[in-house]
């Protein structure tokens, strides 16, 4: 046993003479430690580190005592492994001169043949350059770490296999990922794939058009445009891609580093120009604003929303929604509509814009506060699907008044508005408002335009008739002829006068006119086989108000209520289809003496009420031109009777007296009035001015003390002054 022990020690005394040596002649501190952790050795650098460490090292002493107290527990567990036969290896930063310097320990077990631990061998070498070294890149790598992290661009580097190394939160937050951590490891194509990456042109990308797959082949740095939809949204964004490659000491490429700039605001500010310029040419093409305002609106809608709305202010002040387009007329914003008509007047997003000429943008807003909550609990799926929305609402402003408002509305998975699309939109707002106020503008001048024509052309027709009516004999039949040819050819088609009897009971039947004689004979037989009192059919009707009555469209009107407007309807349509009616009072000095009555059958020309307005403004002038007819006609019977009486006793008649008798040539005129010549005629037949026959005429008038030339001629029958033209 005591033979053994001495050979083991000295094999020992062997094993660290021979360290000794190496150690001596090397760069590493060495100290060689049996069982006990006794000292058996070490080398001139292990020293030197002792002396600066601590405590010098001894042969055969405690190696525990050369160490600080608080470095020895760890020292000494480290031994105590070796000595169950680990390798162990540990970093420590120890006292060295003045400063501290970092070192690398290997506690490595020394084995006899039999592989029995009997000794342990302590190496330090310095690794103080190294950790200085690592510390720089440590610094660096987090200076890296903090310019990526807060750069705007997303970064990735990849791997000649397509896989992502490396990404910062940028990327991850451009793509829709939680973290940048969960894109590492994956292959770019199945990114693309997920984010259903196209080129800007919306085609499908090539894999070999790629910039990162050029760049691995040894094609330049290139750059492209990809459009593409972020995970969990539907919101097309744009990004331009670079590539550049990172070479090895071979000049091979060892992996590529990619960029993704966001351009998506770039590309919306080119789509709003774009979109202005198209929605202008559209504004401009037309003066009918609610066609060309539509298709504004659909644009919009293609373009940047899932709803579009123009609401314009009516000349009364209310609001009137002119269009509303859907992106998909299928989809949630049908419903979110019908809630928002639910609602009394606009929304109050909407009710505000107009009340104050103010824009409002919502970036993102509930759904219950856009509808209010009590019908917004009825839609609580609706909101789950679609979330919450993003609206713009802009007013249409012209000469600082407020003339409507456009509204956006797009669910914010989509699209969320920001400034920029607030400005795009105020811009096309301003557009639309000026392409109202013209197309109003126009419109009123139309209007004014054809109402003076309308004017016009009424009184020429006035003009018209009153000379006709003027003009005409003073024979009853042939003034009722006139009367009704003339009203029935200008406003049209079946003209019926009915005058009131002597006593007021009846309407009779006075005059028809229809274009087409034939349905004038039946119409005229029909009319006179109908007898109508003084408050029947709609010619009792203006009789017994004095105001004109109009029907529009007469078969929108229940049978029996057409029937008690033409009481003989039923017979009249065998020959004439009547759709709409008309009748206006025929009104002399204050008492009305009849009705006249039209009726069209073409159910696209109703009458309406400047039709209205011309028939009673004829009535009144037929009026009085029927009312003097019909006196001449009584007197001129009276006259046959009185003839009859006294011409057994006298052939001669003696003119009566007046205050100043009429002249020789006042005679002459007379007469000719009475043979119903007009002021021209007079002149052309006595040779005269037309002004002379007016002089004349109106001196007979003063001198007979009447009101007209009719009244003229009547009183100058009843005073002698002419012979009967019926003897």
């Amino acid at each position: 046993m005591e033979a053994e022990v001495r050979d083991t020690i000295a094999d020992v005394r062997q094993w660290v003479s021979l360290l000794q040596a190496i150690a001596d002649a090397g760069q590493q501190a060495m100290v060689v430690l049996d069982p006990d952790r006794r000292v058996l050795g070490f080398n001139r650098l292990a020293q030197q580190f002792a002396e600066s460490y601590y405590q010098p090292l001894a042969t055969g002493h405690l190696y525990d005592e050369t160490l600080r107290p608080e470095d020895r527990d760890d020292i000494v567990s480290y031994i105590q492994r070796a000595l169950d036969g680990a390798m162990v290896v540990t970093e420590r930063k120890l006292p060295h001169g003045e400063g501290q310097i970092w070192v690398e320990i290997h506690f490595t077990p020394l084995r006899n043949a039999a592989g029995t631990v009997q000794a342990i061998c302590l190496t330090l070498l310095s690794i103080d350059d190294r950790k200085r070294a690592e510390e720089k890149l440590r610094s660096a790598r987090d200076q890296l770490q903090v310019i990526l992290a807060n750069i705007a661009d997303g970064v990735a580097m990849l791997m000649p296999d397509g896989r992502i190394r490396y990404a910062n939160e940028a990327l991850a937050q451009l793509f829709g990922y939680p973290s940048a951590g969960e894109m590492i490891g994956l292959e770019l194509l199945a990114v693309y794939e997920r984010l259903q990456m196209r080129d800007e042109n919306g085609g499908p990308l090539s894999p070999e058009a790629m910039p990162v797959w050029q760049v691995f082949q040894g094609v330049p740095a290139t750059e492209a445009t990809y459009c593409f939809q972020p995970l969990g949204s539907s919101e097309d964004r744009w990004v331009v891609v670079r590539a550049r490659p990172v070479p090895d000491d071979h000049g091979n490429v060892r992996f590529v580093v990619k960029s993704f700039h966001d351009i998506t605001r770039l590309r919306r500010a080119e789509e709003g120009l774009r979109l202005l310029v198209e929605a202008g040419a559209i504004l401009g093409s037309a003066l009918e604003y609610e066609s060309t305002i539509s298709q504004v609106a659909e644009l919009v809608t293609s373009r940047m929303a899932d709803w579009c709305a123009i609401d314009l202010v009516t000349e009364d002040g209310g609001v009137a929604r002119v269009v509303a387009v859907h992106a998909d007329p299928g989809s949630w914003t049908a419903d979110l509509e019908a809630q928002l008509s639910s609602e009394s007047g606009s929304p109050d997003f909407i009710a505000n814009v107009l009340r104050t000429g103010q824009s409002e943008l919502y970036t993102e807003i509930p759904g219950e506060r856009l509808i209010g909550r009590k019908h917004a609990r009825n839609m609580v799926a609706f909101w789950d699907d679609v979330g919450p929305l993003s609206i713009i609402a802009a007013p249409l402003i012209r000469r600082e008044r407020v003339v409507g408002a456009i509204t956006l509305i797009s669910a914010t998975a989509c699209r969320r508005y920001t400034q920029a699309d607030l400005a795009v939109i105020e811009e096309l707002a301003r557009k639309i408002a000026q392409a109202v106020e013209n197309a109003r503008l126009y419109r009123e001048a139309r209007r004014a335009a054809e109402e003076a024509r309308r004017q016009a052309a009424r009184v020429q027709i006035l003009a018209e008739a009153s000379r006709i009516f003027a003009e005409a004999s003073l024979d009853f039949r042939a003034v009722l002829h006139a009367v009704g040819r003339f009203i029935g050819e200008r406003i049209g088609e079946l003209c019926i006068i009915r005058l009131l009897s002597d006593d007021g009971r009846w309407l009779e039947p006075a005059m028809v006119y229809h274009p087409d004689s034939a349905v004038q004979r039946a119409l005229r037989d029909v009319v006179a086989m109908t007898p109508l009192r003084a408050d029947q059919g709609i010619s009792g009707k203006v009789v017994q108000s004095g105001e004109a009555l109009l029907i529009p469209d007469l078969t929108a009107l229940p049978p029996e209520k057409r029937r008690s407007l033409m009481p003989s309807y039923e017979l009249v349509r065998e020959y004439f289809d009547a759709r709409s009616l008309l009748a206006a009072p025929l009104r002399e000095q204050g008492q009305v003496i009849g009705a006249v009555c039209l009726a069209r059958n073409d159910p696209r020309r109703p009458y309406t009420m400047d039709d209205q307005l011309l028939l009673q403004e004829l009535a009144d002038r037929a009026a009085l031109a029927i009312a003097n007819a019909r006196l001449y006609e009584r007197i001129m019977q009276r006259e046959r009777r009185v003839l009859g009486s006294f011409a057994s006793t006298s052939g001669e008649r003696h003119a009566a007296v007046i205050p100043e008798p009429l002249s020789k040539r006042e005679r002459e005129v007379l007469r000719y009035l009475a043979q119903g010549l007009t002021n021209r005629e007079i002149a052309d037949t006595l040779h005269v001015s037309q002004g002379t026959v007016k002089a004349h005429v109106e001196s007979i008038i003063g001198k007979l003390g009447v009101a007209n030339r009719t009244q003229a001629v009547v009183r100058a029958l009843e005073l002698g002054l002419l012979v009967s033209p019926l003897e």
